[in-house]
């Protein structure tokens, strides 16, 4: 994987959950915040749950300081979670913009939530965040189709067809 293809992907993910935080902003506060038996609770706890994740892979590859847990009272509003997400996403476009492909085949070694030593080259760390993220967005969008809403679309497609639009 060379270093053009991993910035696309992180352009696709940052695209991806912008559409998202822009739709979930329309929804009233009470249906973000509902409790619909999801693995993260809410439409809320889910995109909390992503940009923690974000976070603490940034973490990992940067080797800044351990993300600290939160809990919904950290970010209660869209907003709180947006300015998170945002301030995760510029530290990341700092990373991503010294990335050579050498650096992505070196390997990462990181010990993980539950407490395991785990080494593999950046370049998978980095797929398997795109991969997480779109998984998470996947439940969002589902959680607004159960709570009668139309979700974004978020599909990689459409990325490739709008970036060509500007291109």
């Amino acid at each position: 994987m060379t270093g053009q293809e991993i910035k696309l992907l992180q352009a696709f993910n940052a695209w991806a959950t912008t559409r998202i935080f822009d739709a979930v902003a329309s929804l009233p506060h009470e249906d973000v915040i509902k409790d619909m038996k999801s693995s993260h609770t809410s439409i809320h706890g889910t995109i909390l749950h992503q940009v923690l994740a974000e976070r603490r892979w940034l973490q990992r590859w940067t080797g800044g300081p351990a993300v600290k847990p939160m809990t919904a009272a950290d970010a209660p509003t869209v907003a709180a979670l947006r300015r998170l997400w945002e301030q995760t996403g510029y530290d990341g476009a700092k990373f991503f913009s010294t990335l050579t492909d050498q650096k992505l085949q070196a390997p990462l070694t990181y010990t993980d939530v539950a407490g395991q030593k785990t080494t593999l080259p950046l370049w998978q760390s980095v797929l398997h965040v795109v991969d997480h993220s779109t998984y998470h967005r996947g439940q969002v969008v589902a959680l607004f189709r159960q709570l009668g809403h139309t979700p974004p679309s978020t599909g990689m497609a459409l990325f490739f067809r709008e970036v060509a639009k500007i291109a």
